[in-house]
């Protein structure tokens, strides 16, 4: 089963953490096909190291790194040249309820 690694704001990650950018009602980077079609997931890491190193980069986003097996009916969708950083599809909740591991970015 894989693994992957979310950016969250809190030690208890909750549903809102799993929404995607469109849910959230963020608007999308720009109207091309890619950009519209990734608005319908959120980001997520397939190395631990570069989640971390993301979240000390941009403090905004998180302090907490949330470790997810990712759950049944789920895809990913991997960023073109950023392979590890991908796009995640699926159920918030199913995402919430396969959180194993939650650490701190220290």
């Amino acid at each position: 089963m894989i693994t992957v690694y979310r950016i969250v704001k809190t030690p208890e990650p909750t549903r809102d953490d799993f929404l995607s950018d469109g849910a959230r009602g963020k608007r999308p980077r720009d109207d091309t096909e890619e950009a519209v079609r990734r608005h319908g997931g959120f980001s997520v890491w397939t190395i631990e190291e570069h989640a971390l190193a993301m979240a000390k980069r941009f403090p905004v986003l998180g302090g907490y790194i949330a470790y997810v097996k990712l759950p049944a009916g789920a895809t990913l969708e991997p960023f073109p040249g950023t392979w590890d950083h991908q796009t995640a599809y699926g159920d918030p909740d199913a995402f919430l309820a396969s959180v194993v591991r939650v650490v701190r970015v220290g």
